[in-house]
Formats: structure tokens, sequence, C-alpha cells
């Protein structure tokens, strides 16, 4: 009987050894065996500089501008000089990163093919241009490989194809709402801004002025959608206006106006710096958000 156990034993480290010795020769025919170069797509000596990045496509045309008042940094996003809004310049700095990884770049081609399944040279291509001290440079996205898991693409400096892993595909969207700060009050642009930084608050409404009652439910507002700059009158009057003064001796100025739509309004905030310099953005706010906002009016 112990014999029996004593083979059976044998015979299965046997296999288990056939098993392991397998796994190592898989390995070596599954192992990536295409040309490949270990670099980034935009040298990392270019980060600092980058001051405009444009996203475009047959979808759209947006651009990504950085804007530095001396005390602040933040990124913009603009389409056609019409619509303007405060950057998610988070999203805008882990592009650039992305950009920046040296990572492992498969040579396909020394050119395009007519007819190539690359979709570089076709409308469905996307453009990343960006712009820095020295000048610009433009990358094209093409579509993804057959394992949905890599994206062809070229640059502006000759004409190899390359696939890359499809990392940079959260990023492929000349969609301007997907590039928006969220918030009513940009939390960039006068830098964070928390409860203990806000002095005082004045509302205004039909004649009628008064203060906001819960300050952290205004942070956490969100618009719903930019809308073109400049979108009233300038004579127009609010429907509300708040006032609120931070401790730096900044202030913020928000304009809510009705629009065609019962369910819309559309909101001015203006951002103005000690010295008196302001910038001014448009967006929408749905009711319920309009209503929030009376609802925390003392």
């Amino acid at each position: 009987m112990s014999a029996k156990k004593d083979k059976v034993l044998y015979i299965s480290v046997f296999l288990l050894l056939i098993l392991y010795l397998l796994s190592f020769v898989k390995s070596s025919l599954t192992k990536d065996k295409r040309e490949y170069i270990k670099s980034s797509m935009i040298n990392t000596k270019y980060k600092e500089s980058i001051y405009q990045i444009d996203l475009y496509n047959i979808n759209g045309n947006i651009s990504l501008k950085k804007i530095n008042d001396g005390k602040n940094a933040w990124w913009e996003v603009s389409q056609k000089d019409l619509f303007f809004s405060p950057a998610d310049s988070a999203k805008v700095e882990k592009m650039i990163n992305e950009l920046i990884k040296v990572r492992n770049m498969y040579k396909l081609s020394d050119k395009i093919y007519e007819n190539s399944a690359f979709g570089l040279s076709d409308s469905n291509a996307f453009h990343l241009k960006y712009y820095f001290s020295d000048g610009f440079h433009d990358l094209t996205f093409g579509n993804q490989d057959f394992s949905l898991t890599g994206r062809y693409i070229m640059t502006d400096k000759n004409t190899r194809v390359y696939e890359i892993n499809n990392d940079m595909d959260l990023y492929l969207s000349s969609n301007l709402q997907s590039w928006t700060e969220p918030f009513l009050i940009s939390q960039q642009i006068l830098g964070k801004i928390t409860k203990s930084d806000i002095q005082s608050t004045k509302t205004y409404s039909k004649g009628r002025s008064s203060s906001i009652s819960d300050i952290d439910k205004l942070l956490e507002l969100r618009t719903g959608g930019i809308i073109p700059n400049n979108f009233v009158s300038e004579n127009a009057s609010p429907d509300y206006s708040l006032n609120i003064e931070i401790g730096n001796k900044s202030q913020i100025i928000i304009n809510i106006f009705p629009t065609d739509k019962e369910t819309d309004f559309a909101v001015e905030t203006r951002y103005i710096n000690p010295d008196k310099s302001s910038k001014s953005y448009w967006a929408s706010i749905s009711s319920w958000t309009y209503n929030k906002i009376k609802e925390i009016t003392l």
C-alpha cells in the first residue's frame, strides 16, 4: 500500500515539474518580439514650458491654455473664442505626465500605406498639438489595435508608425465639458478656498440683501454646462447676486440670470484679485442648483 502511495507521489511530482518547465516555454513563445524603442511622446525638458495644448478631431476643437497671474497658475479651456471655462487642471497635468512618461513604443511601419488600418490619415484621427517656449509639435493618434489594448501613433518628426498602450485614451477627447472644472466657485483661480478663507458674504435679490448661511454647501455646488461668454447684454440686471469677500482681499461676484429655459439659469462668476484685476467666466446651472443657493440664504 505504501509503495502504491509513493508511486502516485512520484508521478505527481513529475507532472508538476513538466508543467513548470512548460511555463517557461510558453512564456518564451508568447513574449512580444516586436521592435520597440523606450521613449516618451514629449521630451520631459518641455514640461514646464508647455503653455497651450490643442485637442482636435472631426468632432470638435478645443484649446487648453495655461494661465499664470503671478500667484496662481491654472489651465483654461476654450472653444472657438466663444466658450471659456477654468479647466480641470489636475486632469491636464495628469495628461502631460502621461505624455512625458517613458514607455515602450513598438515600431510597426516606416510610413503610412494607402487604406492601412492605422487610421492616422483619415477623418477619425485625433490630434494633440502642444506649444512650448521654442515652438510646437503635433501628435496624431489613430485607431486601436485588434485587441483594444493599444493605439497607433505618429509624430510630426517623421512618417514612422508606432503602437503604444492605451493609457492616453482617457485624454483623447475634444468634448468641452469633459475638460472643465465642475465647481460653481473655482478652486484654482484664487487658490483653494475653504470656509475659513471667507470673511463675508452678501446676497442681493429684488432689492433685498442677506448672507449665506452654509458656505460649505455653496463651495460644493457644481455647474451644469458652459454657455457663450457674455451670454446676456452688459446692462442686464441679474435675478440674484452673491458677493463673497476672501481674507486675502480677493472677491468673488456671482450673478444669476434667467434663460429661455425654465430649468436652466445663466451664471457669470467674476474673480477679482487684490490688485483689482479680474476675470469672468459664464456657465449654466440647473433650477435645482439655483434653489439650493436660495435655500442657504439667511
